[in-house]
């Protein structure tokens, strides 16, 4: 659990009338500059001080442990999760009280989120940790945030949700067509091996006692067909004889000829 959420769950939120937009500028400032952990640093030591957080800044930090966790991509959508919870169970705690600007500014968070993972995973497409299950938890999680925002009437720009579900999408179907090349190449390395293995069976299969014993085995296969019972009975019964003195050294040298050399 990250630390921000881990002191929002244990303290006591004070909601504001409103939130000073101002005094908020220094703060979100370490954001803009992409100096995530000093911004959630301080949001977390504003947050103790003060006993409150409003709506903006919880996205803004949401979109900093994002930033901060992208080379461990199957914790993104838990990240996602834990400060979803936070907004259903404290969503009328979280500041302002005034429904006016917490809806702009709601609005103006959730947009930013659903820029801030377009634009990441836009360019993470072609990492090697990227699969399709991490790719479907991300967003069935984002849709259950966009219901979170629905449910409460809350706005959003439906444009940004768009283009992310558009990348998230495509990188899903990249996802499963390399996994498919790879299953592929998968199936023609064991034909290969295959092929590999009856051709060196060939070569094993030299010796002319062998080949005496396949070719009497042709001929007993050839005089079946034909329904020559009486020619038929005396090859079954010599190979049946070859086959009752079998010496596998005499039928395949090769493979014991090492053997006979120590």
């Amino acid at each position: 659990m990250s630390q921000i959420i881990s002191t929002l769950n244990n303290i006591d939120l004070v909601t504001q009338d409103k939130v000073n937009l101002i005094s908020n500028m220094q703060i979100q400032a370490k954001y803009e500059n992409a100096e995530y952990k000093s911004f959630i640093d301080q949001l977390i030591d504003n947050l103790n001080t003060t006993k409150s957080i409003d709506i903006y800044n919880l996205f803004l930090s949401l979109n900093s442990e994002i930033c901060l966790n992208l080379d461990t991509v199957d914790n993104i959508s838990k990240i996602i999760s834990s400060y979803l919870s936070i907004l259903n169970t404290n969503f009328t705690r979280i500041s302002p009280s005034e429904s006016k600007q917490k809806n702009q500014l709601a609005e103006k968070g959730i947009n930013k989120f659903l820029v801030t993972m377009d634009a990441n995973f836009a360019q993470m497409q072609n990492q090697e940790k990227l699969l399709p299950n991490n790719i479907d938890s991300i967003i069935e999680i984002v849709q259950e945030v966009i219901i979170f925002f629905e449910k409460n009437n809350l706005n959003y720009n439906s444009d940004f949700k768009i283009q992310l579900n558009k990348t998230l999408r495509k990188i899903k179907s990249s996802l499963i067509l390399k996994d498919q090349k790879n299953d592929t190449y998968s199936d023609k390395e064991a034909i290969n091996q295959v092929e590999a293995s009856i051709t060196d069976q060939k070569n094993i299969q030299g010796s002319e006692k062998w080949k005496t014993l396949i070719e009497k085995i042709e001929v007993l296969k050839a005089l079946v067909e034909s329904e020559r019972i009486f020619e038929t009975s005396i090859v079954y019964n010599d190979i049946q004889n070859l086959l009752v003195n079998f010496d596998p050294k005499e039928y395949f040298p090769e493979i014991f000829f090492p053997l006979s050399r120590r």
